[in-house]
């Protein structure tokens, strides 16, 4: 079993290697294949593991994800006749989302029902500094449709420690720290759950994607450097940009669903007999210190 290392804020004061009892855990499924990314690394030797947003993708069986892309300044055009316009080096953000079913062909109805993972990454797919996450789940961790989050981070010191499970964002500890401050209750986030999407690429926002990055086939500019609107990530060749990028509307229902069923996970774990629906006995006399 390779080495994985571990970080979760709050808890370790400096990241560490797991010991074999807490990588068995991290592997251990109730009812189920396991953890996907966790299994991935502890078959993966160190220097064989993805560490670019690309790598990471092409790693990934054909046909299994679907990226989404999310955007700061949408309303900003890039001004293509003035490039002293000071609104031209007003950073935008842009960042990816990818939705990954790596047992199976995407398809929307099946994310958070299977094994799926939300890796973010930055709009440098080849960047080895770039920010670089990945929310992995597993649907049968906890018991048969009993899942559990886990987040694990790209570092450029420890590879890719894990940061911590849903658990963690209730512990006073590190709730405010790591992947937790933004993923507030273990599950995932969405800037918007709906329309206007100021944030989010869309069916009807298209061109104010392309325009607001003002990136061509031909290079990219100073808010959209590495050209990732025309990267074949997201761009297939001869087509619209973001060809390949998923609406927003179709991310709308994942997270909702994730949401959902980590609830009734946490609902589970905390208010009935493990491996039944029956309810923690009731406590009917007064607890005193």
């Amino acid at each position: 079993m390779q080495p994985i290392r571990r970080y979760i804020g709050g808890i370790d004061d400096v990241s560490r290697d797991m010991t074999s009892d807490e990588v068995e855990r991290l592997l251990d499924s109730k009812a189920g294949k396991g953890d996907w990314f966790a299994n991935w690394l502890s078959v993966t030797p160190p220097a064989d593991r993805h560490t670019t947003f690309r790598a990471l993708l092409d790693s990934l069986p054909k046909g299994s994800y679907k990226p989404f892309a999310i955007v700061d300044g949408l309303p900003i055009k890039y001004d293509h006749k003035n490039l002293d316009n000071p609104l031209n080096s007003v950073g935008r953000h842009l960042r990816f989302v990818i939705i990954a079913l790596p047992d199976s062909q995407y398809n929307l109805s099946n994310a958070f029902s299977e094994r799926t993972l939300c890796i973010v990454g930055s709009s440098n797919p080849d960047g080895k500094e770039s920010f670089l996450q990945c929310l992995s789940w597993d649907p049968h961790a906890l018991g048969k449709g009993l899942g559990l989050t886990r987040f694990f981070q790209r570092s450029s010191k420890d590879g890719w420690p894990y940061f911590g499970d849903g658990f963690d964002a209730f512990v006073p500890a590190s709730a405010p720290f790591g992947p937790f401050d933004g993923h507030v209750g273990g599950a995932m986030i969405m800037k918007e759950l709906g329309e206007p999407w100021t944030h989010w690429f869309a069916t009807k926002n298209g061109d104010e994607f392309q325009a607001s990055l003002g990136s061509t086939p031909e290079k990219g500019t100073p808010v959209d450097p590495h050209n990732a609107l025309f990267d074949k990530l997201f761009t297939a060749p001869g087509q619209v940009p973001f060809s390949l990028v998923g609406s927003a509307e179709d991310l709308e229902p994942i997270v909702q669903n994730s949401i959902r069923k980590w609830y009734i996970s946490r609902f589970a774990h905390d208010f009935q007999k493990p491996g039944t629906s029956e309810p923690l006995d009731t406590i009917s006399s007064s607890i005193r210190n």
